[in-house]
């Protein structure tokens, strides 16, 4: 008898009659599917038992993981007994693990019950799902690799570490649509985006033709039908509570290769309207195939537009050969950014800016009075030409004017292009930093960024240009990047860094044209740096936009209270956008997602003020309930106002 198993747990089951049902008996490992304390680890397993002749089930309690599975075994079996009404002893129970075979035969033996090794009892696969998804709130996906060998799930988990180690991820994005080219076959995917870009999903997006490729963008305005009729494979990994226990356990006890954090290679199909499915060893091949090939590309490879990798795929050479669809077409038609508007109007601007600084430059006017003749006559109310590059310089931020259209890879191509043309274009490493895949690549970006647009200007110019930045062309790329900068360091809470660039920039451009009022200023109260504030905000006061208001607001109450100028500043803040209150005082909820514009006075202004100064004003003593009891105040003295009507 196995030690872990009582005498009184054999005469139980000895006490019921000789039946002919069939139960099946399975271990539970819950460290797979649950978040557990180390300490908690230790009682993670748990064993299920079924009757095949009712399909009623027993549950046994946590057990040591370190004791002998027998005993664990039997709790289920004599808690799935006392579950049936009349419950005879069965002639035989299943067991799919090795080690509770083993440990169960004697015990049962003694009961008169055979114990058979069965090595998959499917018809524990369902109950344990639904307790599975019960306890997690996951998805349950049916076993993925019943049917691979073990060496060829081997290559393909190399295959996905081969992938996080090369980080393709990182200059490779959602919107970067591949084609391959070969080997292809009618059941497989010819195309593909790289996931990783947004830290979660890294892996491989793989779709059967480009337009259900790029509908998948779209995924976000597409309803639950429209999603569910999609075709696709997703390749690369995932936590192992993802995936069915049969492929966790089999990872873990074959030893089979993880990657990151612990995550098991993933490969699975998602056909219309089913669950994921398996893939086939050639379908696994393939795939493993695509990653090694995109995972060693280089790219100056991808910017070539068409390139090939010979890899090694389940044992065999495969030739790979990928294309990217999108700097085909462009560079069959060439153009430059004359006429076209680049992102936003304000960069347009500057295009046309440029190109009047620059033909006015070339006419040697004797008098001001000529040069305005010159601007009435040929200028006013007339379009003006893009000119042609010239320089180095010129011809970089042309490049980098165009890059700024694109959201794809056309838009890394050209910033890398501009910066082989002039390597002090600023705006090109703004562009790498804003599209890099990871934090420490895109931090090196923004730096290089900086300091490329110090080096474009001259020490003798910058000093010269101080208190008038902005004003002055060649110093707006610099600023672009040393506000992208400081933003990224507030974004990844290097807060003191961040406020000492939007102080440097509020003294190169005191009229402060980005707004750097609305960054600093609720950073310094957040941080409780009042004094601080109180300088920035006098230099402001004039200022009668919602952002400056509601951080005077705060201001007065900090370092004031409930007093009379506080509550004047909340009035004028509440002047300039009431929509504020609701947010700040919890009433309504900030949305996951802020506008990418707003407009003043409107909701979206409201959304975008509320998410600066929220925590500024959670951190001030008093301040949010100061506002609740104004919101309390405005709505009774709205209530008295509609009665008198």
């Amino acid at each position: 008898m196995s030690a872990d198993v009582t005498q009184q747990q054999i005469d139980q089951l000895l006490r019921l009659e000789v039946g002919d049902d069939v139960w099946q008996v399975r271990v539970l490992r819950l460290a797979d599917w649950l978040e557990l304390r180390p300490e908690d680890r230790e009682r993670s397993l748990q064993f299920i038992a079924r009757s095949s002749e009712t399909g009623r089930l027993g549950l046994s309690a946590l057990s040591d993981a370190a004791l002998t599975p027998a005993g664990g075994a039997f709790e289920a079996l004599l808690s799935l007994a006392r579950s049936i009404p009349g419950a005879r002893r069965p002639v035989c129970v299943e067991a799919e693990d090795e080690a509770l075979f083993a440990a169960l035969g004697p015990a049962l033996d003694e009961c008169g019950i055979a114990c058979r090794l069965e090595p998959h009892l499917s018809d524990l696969d369902e109950p344990v799902d639904e307790m599975r998804e019960e306890l997690t709130g996951r998805f349950v996906n049916d076993p993925l690799y019943r049917t691979i060998s073990s060496e060829r799930l081997r290559s393909f988990a190399d295959a996905v570490a081969l992938f996080h180690e090369r980080r393709p991820w990182s200059w490779l994005g959602p919107l970067d649509i591949v084609q391959v080219e070969s080997p292809t076959a009618k059941d497989l995917p010819a195309w593909f985006t790289v996931n990783g870009g947004a830290g979660e999903h890294f892996g491989l997006a793989m779709l059967f033709d480009r337009r259900t490729l790029e509908r998948l963008f779209e995924a976000e305005g597409m309803t639950d039908e429209q999603m569910d009729r999609l075709h696709f494979w997703s390749v690369g990994s995932d936590e192992p509570r993802a995936l069915s226990i049969a492929d966790a356990r089999r990872w873990r006890e074959e030893s089979l290769p993880v990657v990151t954090d612990g995550e098991i290679p993933f490969a699975a199909e998602q056909r219309p309207g089913a669950d994921f499915a398996a893939l086939t060893e050639k379908q696994l091949a393939y795939a493993e195939a695509v990653l090694r090939a995109v995972s060693l590309s280089t790219e100056d490879e991808v910017d070539a537009g068409r390139w090939e990798r010979a890899v090694e795929a389940a044992g065999e050479p495969v030739l790979v050969r990928l294309a990217m669809p999108v700097l085909l077409e462009h560079d069959a038609s060439p153009r430059g950014i004359g006429g076209v508007a680049p992102r936003g109007s304000a960069l347009r601007t500057e295009v046309i800016m440029r190109d009047i600084a620059a033909l006015m430059a070339e006419q040697h006017f004797e008098s001001p009075e000529e040069a305005q003749a010159f601007i009435q006559k040929e200028l006013i109310g007339k379009r003006v030409e893009h000119r042609a590059p010239s320089t180095p310089a010129e011809i970089a931020q042309d490049l980098a004017y165009e890059a700024y259209e694109y959201e794809d890879r056309r838009r890394i191509r050209l910033a890398r292009r501009a910066l082989e043309a002039w390597p002090d274009c600023a705006d090109a490493y703004l562009i790498l930093a804003e599209d890099a895949g990871e934090p420490e690549r895109a931090f090196e970006f923004f730096t290089k960024a900086v300091e490329a647009g110090e080096r474009a200007i001259g020490k003798r110019h910058f000093e010269k240009y101080r208190g008038h930045f902005w004003g002055v062309l060649e110093t707006r790329p610099y600023m672009r990047a040393r506000l992208a900068l400081a933003d990224f360091l507030e974004a990844e809470g290097r807060l003191e860094e961040a406020v000492g660039h939007y102080h440097e920039m509020l003294e190169l451009c005191p009229g402060d044209n980005l707004g750097v009022r609305h960054r600093i200023l609720p950073l310094l109260l957040e941080a409780k740096q009042f004094s601080r504030a109180r300088e920035v905000y006098t230099e402001f006061e004039d200022d009668i936009g919602a952002g400056t208001r509601w951080a005077h607001a705060l201001l007065e109450f900090a370092e004031h209270g409930d007093s009379e100028a506080a509550r004047a500043a909340l009035a004028a803040a509440k002047r300039a956008n009431p929509g504020v209150l609701k947010y700040l005082t919890g009433t309504s909820e900030l949305p996951d997602l802020l506008p990418d514009s707003w407009v003043a006075g409107r909701d979206s202004e409201a959304q975008v003020v509320s998410d600066r100064l929220i925590d500024a004003f959670d951190g001030v003593a008093g301040a949010v309930e100061w506002l609740k009891q104004e919101r309390k105040q405005a709505k009774k003295a709205g209530k008295a106002k509609r009665r008198k009507h």
